[in-house]
């Protein structure tokens, strides 16, 4: 943790967020395959609260994903709701300290 009004030598850590269209699940185990680390987070649309309320065929897809990296690094993902674009929903370089220093 810094001390207020010091400067804090810690490296930034990017973060990323990525959607996909219902392949969260199996990219983020190949991540966690190739690259070592661990999933830390594996959450499905269905363990949420109030998911009876929501379509059956959203159920299987991914709520949230946290991948992390040795070095502290994370990879984070979702699906997209059916018949949305996937896309990268933002990304985030931030300090160790874990205060923000950029997102997008």
């Amino acid at each position: 943790m810094s001390v207020p009004g010091t400067r804090s030598t810690a490296r930034p850590q990017f973060i990323a967020y990525l959607g996909f269209d219902g392949t969260c699940a199996e990219a983020m185990r190949f991540y966690e395959k190739t690259f070592g680390g661990k999933l830390e987070a594996l959450m499905r649309n269905s363990e949420m609260p109030g998911a009876g309320n929501m379509p059956p065929a959203e159920g299987n897809r991914i709520m949230h994903a946290n991948f992390v990296l040795h070095d502290g690094s994370s990879l984070m993902a979702g699906d997209a709701p059916s018949g949305q674009p996937a896309a990268t929903r933002s990304c985030l370089c931030r300090k160790r300290s874990g205060r923000s220093a950029l997102g997008c």
